[in-house]
């Protein structure tokens, strides 16, 4: 299977190829943050990120090469995955808002993060998201969702 992803990487798309490696620098960057320096820093960090005023890829392409980013290539934590995906979407002028959640399962605690889009959608099931009691909600701008 391995072999397969590399031949499709090759064969794909210059612009995709950029926003494949953003996924890695991101995911590298955010993770590394969290080791050294803990979820605080990711938080600021987000709080602090501008958005781009021109979207030069379609919301599609880059929820399509991050999906198979994080599914084929690298397991990694929901918190993560968010965060790569915010700091992509931002890169790229798409508004996106993070939310972190919780919920008692079987008498134990479980924690989700996940992007709403500007539009009020999410990329996730929301059936499963409205179990989540939300304990942050990034600030909305202008008013949305």
């Amino acid at each position: 299977m391995f072999p397969k992803i590399i031949k499709r990487f090759f064969l794909s798309k210059r612009e995709f190829k950029f926003i494949f490696f953003l996924n890695f620098y991101f995911f590298l960057a955010f993770t590394l943050g969290e080791i050294f320096f803990g979820f605080k820093s990711h938080i600021n960090r987000i709080k602090k990120d501008k958005l781009k005023e021109t979207q030069q890829y379609k919301l599609q392409d880059i929820l399509r090469i991050h999906t198979f980013f994080f599914k084929n290539i690298i397991s990694a934590s929901c918190l993560i995955r968010s965060l790569v995906l915010k700091k992509l979407l931002n890169f790229y002028g798409h508004e996106s808002y993070l939310h972190i959640g919780i919920r008692r399962n079987n008498k134990i605690f479980e924690s989700h993060a996940w992007l709403y889009l500007k539009d009020g959608s999410s990329y996730e099931d929301n059936d499963e998201l409205k179990t989540f009691k939300i304990i942050y909600k990034e600030n909305i701008r202008n008013g949305r969702i």
